[in-house]
This record gives C-alpha cells, structure tokens and sequence, in this order.
C-alpha cells in the first residue's frame, strides 16, 4: 500500500498573490500528492488558489468559521488570549503533520504553538514599510518568543539569514537559508503579441518594465521620476506590471507629470513570461526587499536590472550588473540612463545575469530542500 500523504497545515496573513503565495504554489505543483495541503489565510482572502495546479490535494478553511465557537466577532478583534486559544485550537482540531507560518502577519500561530500542538516551520520573506528601515523592537521580541525554542525559522536571503541570527538571536541550527528559484524555461519563448496589442505598446522606443506589487514600500514614485528625467533625453516607454491600494495614487501622479502617453499599468498579469521579453531594462524601486522572484523573472528574461540596494538584490544579479544597484535616487536615476542607452552595457548584462540564474537559483533545487524540510 502506498505510505499516507503527509499533512501540511499553512497559515498566511493572504492568500492573495504574492512571492510567498507563487513559492509555496511552485513547490505544491512540482510536490504533487506527496502531501496534501490544509490553507488558511488571516483575511479570507483566497485568489492565489488558482495558482495551485490539479494533482494538489488541498482545502481552504475560513477562521470566520472557526469563531462562531468563541463569540460573534471576528478574530481579529478578540483578546489576544482568546486569539491564541482559537489558533492552537483549530491547529489540534486539524491534526496537521506541520504546520507552516508565513511572516509576521501569521506570528500569533507560533505563539499559540510555544506548547508544541506539532512540529512547526516559519518561512520569513521580509517586512512591511514599518520594518522597512529599521525592525520594531517589540516586534523582535515576539519573534524571539514565539521562535526559539523548536521551530525551523527558513529565509531566502543572507540579509535575513543575519537578522534572525543577530537580532532575533534565534539558535543558528534552526536557521535555514533556502534561496528562491525559479524555472528559467518558461523565459525561452517570446512574449504573447496579443497582449502586447492589447496595451499599445510602441515598438519604435526602449522600454523600461517593473513589476511590484502597487504598495508604499515599492517606491513606485522613484522610478516614475526618474523615468521621466530619463524620457527627456530618450524617448522611451514605462510599463508597470501589477496591481494594489497604489495605483489610482499612481496613475494620478503620471498625469500630473505629464506622462500618461508613456506610462502603461498593465495590471496583474499571472504569466509574466508572456509580457517580460518586451522590455529592454528591468527596474526595481522598493525600499524593502529580500529576495524578490521579479528580479529572478528579469535575470532568467535575460535582462539587465536597475535597482535599489536592499536585501540580497546586489548579490542577486551578476557581477557584473551588481553596480547599477544603489541606494542613492540620483545614481538610479543615472544607472536608468546610461544601461538604456548603451547596447554593448545592456547586452554583457543581459549575457551574465541570465546564465548567473540558471546556475545559482535552480527551482529543482529550491524543491528539494523544501521536500526534506516537510517530510523530515
């Protein structure tokens, strides 16, 4: 007889798309029913369930019904105590093998775990613009209570790796850096010329692409001006790949700069493959990262990356890309300029950032460790 699927029970502040969300969906796919999959997310929100391929044994469960057994509120707004109870409640009402916590957003479910219900991981992307300079203490704390003690703490970055090390002072055999990666074959064929139709983009001019989530903490507004000192020198085209609470903010400002015949929202788009292979220059603005699978999508496009100097985004690149990542507005702006204009620049990074992705961030490789660490 077949040995029984392992159980996973995952907890997510949203399980709407997000690098998280495109992870954890990556690995399910590939993983298939050698587990089956229990999802929670804190908000009820569930549109990344479509990201999860037909071989994967899973369910949603909504906390919204789980609390009918304590009061009439939602969760949120039940004491802390009567919070924890219900985690731990609905985590021994499950019977999950594991259970697996996403960011700070799922921290209370390692609280209520402090007791072992089960063995527990913690899977830790980053921070939200409030840790985005500098990580709350109060929050570390919590961290340290909730994580010390058993739990296998996973980061895709050294950046993180050296937090939870250092300032969480969590024990350094539970800290296991897993770096994301990515299937680069989906990068080798051209990009969908219907989409293309569909949002006009010009094929007379470069064009510089992003993709983020529209948040505060993706700094869109850096790499709006500084396309625009950009397109005074250059014509050229912005395309901006994704949606959020931003962008009518966003959308407001390109018109009031004048850039609304330059400056395309593509929305969501689930394939970024079908549209990546149109741009000349992937750009990233964001004040806090860690290790983003848009700059994967980029290097295994085979682009050259403007960014910001946060997380690991400088040792993500090349070499030999790794100076047109900065922490100053005024280099970006100047790194923008000089890569679009200069095609021998842009092909050596183009050259070094593509095959830099297929040797270090193998997808096959991140699965792996991910199947050791569930089925341990």
């Amino acid at each position: 007889m077949p040995a029984p699927k392992k159980h996973l029970l995952h907890i997510f502040s949203t399980f709407n798309v997000g690098g998280a969300q495109m992870r954890f969906s990556q690995i399910a796919n590939v993983l298939g029913e050698q587990y089956r999959h229990t999802i929670i997310a804190m908000d009820d929100r569930y549109d990344a369930k479509g990201l999860l391929g037909p071989d994967v044994p899973f369910e949603l469960v909504s906390l919204s019904t789980q609390t009918k057994n304590i009061s009439g509120k939602p969760h949120h707004a039940l004491p802390i105590h009567q919070r924890l109870q219900l985690y731990r409640g609905t985590i021994e009402q499950i019977q999950p093998d594991k259970f697996i916590t996403y960011n700070w957003g799922s921290i209370e479910w390692a609280l209520a775990n402090v007791v072992p219900v089960c063995e527990h991981i913690h899977i830790e992307d980053g921070f939200g613009p409030e840790e985005a300079k500098k990580r709350l203490r109060r929050r570390n704390w919590t961290r340290r209570l909730a994580l010390s003690n058993h739990t296998d703490v996973v980061v895709p970055s050294h950046t993180l790796e050296f937090i939870a090390k250092h300032e969480w002072r969590l024990p350094e055999e539970h800290v296991l850096y897993i770096p994301n990666g990515i299937d680069c074959a989906r990068f080798d064929h051209g990009p969908d010329q219907s989409l293309l139709d569909s949002l006009a983009l010009p094929d007379d001019r470069p064009i510089i692409g992003t993709i983020a989530a529209l948040r505060t903490e993706k700094n869109l507004p850096r790499l709006i001006n500084a396309f625009q000192k950009v397109q005074r020198s250059m014509p050229c085209h912005l395309l901006i790949i994704g949606d959020g609470p931003e962008r009518q903010r966003l959308t407001d400002k390109v018109e009031r700069q004048g850039l609304a015949k330059h400056v395309a929202f593509a929305g969501y788009i689930r394939n970024p493959e079908t549209i990546m292979g149109v741009l000349d220059v992937f750009a990233i603005s964001s004040d806090t990262e860690q290790m983003p699978y848009s700059v994967l999508e980029a290097m295994a496009c085979g682009l050259p990356v403007i960014g910001t100097d946060v997380g690991d985004v400088k040792h993500m690149v090349s070499t030999e890309n790794q100076r047109y990542i900065t922490s100053n507005d005024e280099a970006y702006h100047a790194n923008l300029g000089e890569v679009l204009t200069n095609a021998d620049i842009a092909r050596q990074l183009s050259l070094a950032n593509a095959k830099k992705v297929r040797k270090d961030y193998d997808l096959d490789t991140m699965i792996n460790r991910y199947d050791q660490l569930f089925s341990a």
